[in-house]
């Protein structure tokens, strides 16, 4: 292969690794500890999957901080370091392996991007990751300061092709084939400044693919030359380390079926943590019925509320450790989903979804709501935001966001989509608003926040560090919440 074909076409290079394998594990340098502690959070305790893992390096670091790694490595010989670390290890290239089927939270490629066809990878990459996952990239980005850069070069064109520096321009092309990709790219650097004794030094650079390849006279008149260079005070080294953070996209939540059953296990804390509706807007719902269907009715919440006020309500439901706290109040539950219930020829004057709309899949949803609201009948659709709003403040989406990607808030609200889906329904919609804004303590707004599903399904450690996070970054005993719970309600033509 030509030099000035991609390193992933470089066989000769590509492959040349397992020959030091012990000499690259002892002698390659280990990745700042704020930079693995990111990527750690940014994992959300899941499953990472290491890319090109070498001795497993990174991957090692990462299981320090109690994460599921599997490292993916072509090399046989350096796989077998990073097994002998207790790491799981598959052989292969990215590009050919089987997954079986297995999805990921984060990849990671820390200093193995450039081993791969990024035509294949990025979409392999997407198919693999949760939504929501992280595509990680990393590089060590140093040069030498004492010796400089450019005296070293001097020596290494005497041996080895020159390499083109690494330039601004190559990370937006990066960042400009992660986008198109689909996904959302952000980038971070983390100041890097090391010191190595000249032995230490050029155990290193032995480790480089360049050199590795080297005829064996060339490498002992390489060394020798970099030893006379270098002399007794060795190296003093500078930079950043780089990361590539590039976030798929969520799917349609109704489609992760390991949110839609997180709610069971803390259904005592959902009813008791969750805000109830606004009174106001319960008065304005209920005037819609009396026949009322309540879909995805959880603890019971809206359902109560609308007994309370006189109508006759049914409660569909698909948790059965949910249901019963409903029952408990004395709501009439039926279990199921609402695209599997059976509604026996039954109709509703009013349909509610309280927090629940995004639980369903509208392509089966509105052809049911049609069959079963008769003309003049309404869908409510009931939106209680003002925890999640507070997700807006700068200080609280930086430390979530480290774990979990948050998007656009306001996506959660009744959108132009959701509008314009009933409209072609057949129904003509309003929306209500009932604004409110209250003062709560830090605790109970940090109970409410994590009976959101997304915070359900953290891993428990993870819980716990970003619980201590998020007081920390309050600041303060009490928060203020604000919002505008939102009634989207359709009334059929």
């Amino acid at each position: 292969m030509a030099d000035s074909d991609p390193l992933y076409a470089q066989r000769d290079r590509a492959d040349s690794f397992g020959a030091v394998a012990r000499a690259y594990d002892a002698h390659r340098p280990r990745y700042p500890d704020e930079v693995i502690d990111d990527i750690a959070a940014a994992a959300g305790g899941g499953l990472v999957l290491d890319v090109g893992a070498g001795t497993g390096i990174a991957s090692a670091q990462l299981a320090d901080r109690g994460l599921e790694v599997l490292a993916l490595e072509p090399d046989a010989a350096m796989g077998e370091v990073a097994a002998a670390k207790g790491i799981a290890v598959e052989q292969g290239t990215f590009e050919q392996w089987d997954a079986a089927g297995r999805t990921f939270d984060l990849i990671l490629f820390a200093q193995s991007w450039h081993w791969v066809d990024t035509a294949v990878a990025i979409p392999t990459a997407m198919s693999l990751l949760n939504p929501g996952g992280r595509l990680v990239l990393l590089w060590h980005m140093t040069n030498p300061e004492s010796p400089s850069a450019e005296e070293f070069d001097a020596v290494y064109r005497r041996y080895t092709p020159a390499t083109a520096p690494r330039s601004s321009s190559d990370d937006v092309s990066l960042a400009d084939a992660l986008t198109a990709g689909g996904f959302t790219v952000t980038e971070k650097t983390y100041p890097v400044r090391a010191e190595y004794t000249t032995d230490d030094w050029l155990d290193m650079v032995f480790t480089f693919s360049a050199q590795i390849v080297l005829p064996d006279a060339d490498k002992v008149s390489l060394r020798s030359d970099l030893a006379a260079l270098v002399g007794p005070d060795g190296v003093t080294v500078a930079g950043v380390a780089y990361v590539a953070t590039a976030t798929a996209p969520t799917r349609p939540v109704h489609t992760d079926r390991r949110l839609a059953l997180s709610f069971g296990a803390e259904a005592d804390n959902y009813e008791r943590h969750r805000p109830d509706f606004p009174g106001e807007m319960m008065d304005a719902v209920a005037e819609l019925g009396p026949r009322v269907l309540d879909v995805g009715t959880g603890t019971g919440k809206a359902a109560a509320a609308l007994v309370a006020r006189g109508c006759e309500v049914l409660g569909v439901e698909p948790d059965p450790q949910m249901a019963a706290i409903a029952r408990a109040k004395g709501v009439v539950v039926e279990e199921g989903t609402f695209e599997q219930w059976d509604p026996d020829g039954r109709q509703f004057d009013l349909v509610v979804f309280a927090r629940s709309w995004h639980w369903v899949d509208p392509e089966v949803a509105l052809p049911r709501l049609a069959a079963i609201v008769p003309p003049g009948g309404h869908v409510a659709l009931l939106a209680h935001e003002a925890s999640w709003r507070s997700f807006d403040d700068p200080r609280i989406r930086a430390v979530i966001e480290r774990v979990m990607p948050l998007g656009d808030t306001a996506a959660r609200r009744a959108t132009d989509e959701v509008v314009g889906r009933f409209t072609a329904a057949g129904f003509d919609v309003r929306t209500e608003e009932f604004p409110m804004t209250q003062s709560v303590s830090t605790e109970e707004w940090l109970d409410s926040v994590f009976t959101y599903s997304r915070f359900l399904v953290l891993e428990e450690t993870t819980k716990i560090d970003l619980r201590h996070e998020l007081i920390d970054a309050v600041g303060a005993s009490e928060i203020t919440v604000s919002g505008t719970p939102r009634a989207m309600i359709a009334r059929r033509r």
